[in-house]
């Protein structure tokens, strides 16, 4: 029987906004993918420690929230990469998200934060979406 090999899916952005009109209100991160939607961890941590090279990455806020994706990869064949590395971030919840690594299949993010806060997760596999909304 043959060995049925994962589809690595690839990062290709990453957006962010504060959304007023809601009640309560939040920040959203959105990871944009092409191929389908890769298996994702979310969790708060105290320090992330870079893929690969072992070292701790800086976050600037006060709670970090680890995002890791998987199988996928945030570059091309040829190592270019395909998503940013750090987006400073304004909002009232979050101060910036920077990439962790993008090795052996795995993706990861630190997305620092002013305060710990209510999460939530939802996939879209119209137009392969991780979204992350933080409560205010």
């Amino acid at each position: 029987m043959p060995t049925l090999t994962p589809v690595t899916s690839n990062l290709v952005g990453i957006r962010v906004a504060h959304h007023t009109e809601a009640t309560p209100k939040y920040d959203r991160v959105v990871f944009d993918f092409t191929g389908p939607v890769p298996l994702i961890e979310v969790q708060y941590v105290k320090h992330v420690i870079g893929d690969g090279s072992g070292l701790p990455i800086s976050i600037a806020g006060r709670a970090i929230l680890y995002v890791r994706f998987s199988p996928a990869q945030a570059h091309t064949n040829a190592g270019a990469p395909t998503a940013p590395i750090r987006v400073p971030c304004k909002l009232p919840l979050i101060t910036e998200i920077v990439s962790a690594g993008d090795f052996e299949g795995v993706v990861s993010y630190g997305i620092g934060l002013n305060k710990k806060a209510e999460i939530r997760v939802i996939t879209m596999t119209d137009a392969s979406r991780v979204v992350i909304d933080m409560f205010q």
